[in-house]
Parts: structure tokens; sequence; C-alpha cells
């Protein structure tokens, strides 16, 4: 069955290729914008990607131990995310990624940080999640974003803005 896509988002970075590129999520569908401006899809051993799940938020994050950035891609609180090496001058490939499921993500201070189910955690390899903070704001709203600005990390809710605090060592 199609679903009609979403609004599009936009995220630029560049994964295993080294491209800097122009990227945009749909529904279940990842795309870049080409040399010519043109928007195409991504594509996985010849067909264009679909993801199992609406795509909720994507990051680019270089976890320890990584050579280069992946694109981490949120596909909500019952489904695990996926980690796309955007090699586009050679063979992409997504990976899906167990344990991480998300509905918002963020980089901040090195971390890949994820909202699930109105808690948020980080992970400093994308796989493995640490420092739960409890439920930000009141419980019944979910987190919308997650922002990394001026050196702090913040969390949307329709209830408010919260900054997250942590133990930068921990």
């Amino acid at each position: 069955e199609t679903q009609p896509d979403t609004f599009p988002t936009f995220l630029v970075g560049s994964g295993e290729d080294g491209v800097q590129r122009t990227w945009l999520w749909a529904g279940r569908r990842l795309y870049y914008i080409d040399a010519a401006s043109t928007v195409q899809p991504v594509m996985i051993g010849g067909a264009a990607f679909e993801a199992p799940n609406e795509i909720t938020s994507a990051a680019w994050f270089k976890g320890t131990g990584d050579s280069h950035r992946y694109l981490y891609i949120a596909l909500g609180a019952s489904t695990d995310g996926l980690k796309f090496d955007a090699d586009l001058l050679g063979a992409p490939t997504m990976s899906t990624v167990s344990g991480s499921k998300a509905e918002v993500l963020a980089v901040h201070d090195n971390r890949l940080w994820r909202s699930l189910s109105g808690v948020v955690n980080y992970s400093t390899n994308g796989s493995s999640w640490a420092g739960t903070t409890g439920e930000v704001g009141d419980s019944s709203y979910p987190v919308r974003a997650l922002l990394s600005w001026n050196g702090a990390l913040w969390a949307g809710c329709i209830d408010g803005l919260f900054k997250i605090t942590y133990t930068t060592g921990t």
C-alpha cells in the first residue's frame, strides 16, 4: 500500500563518499539534491529506498570507532532506526541498528541524542544508549524536537522548551 508523503525535511551533510549534499526525507523516502539541482531518490540495490515506517527524524553522526559520519534515521517508537553510509559514488548501504528506536534525533557534545516516549538519552557509538534523563516536561506530551544551541541541548515539547542537563564525563 502506498502512503502519501509528508512535507519534506531538509538536512545538509556528507557520509562515506565525503560529498556534501542537501538531503531530504518525506514519508518513508529519502532523497538528495544532485549537482544539477534535481531531487533524486536514494537508490539501494537498484531500487528507490523505502523505510519500513515513516521517517520521523535524522542526524549526521560519527560514532566512536567510525571512520566517517553516517546518517542515522529515526522511525518512531515502534521501529528500530537505520544507519545510512551515504556512499553515492560507490554502493550505498542502509542497515538496521538494533535497539535504536527513536522519535527525534540530534547531535550535541559529540553524542547522538534521541527522544523515545518522552525520555531523552544519548549514544557515543550510535547503538548503545545511556544517560537516561527521565521524562521531559509533562509526560503526556512527547518531545517534538531536540536542538543543540549555544552550548546546551534543548528539548521542545508542546508544554514548553526544556534544557537537558547531564554530566559531560558520563
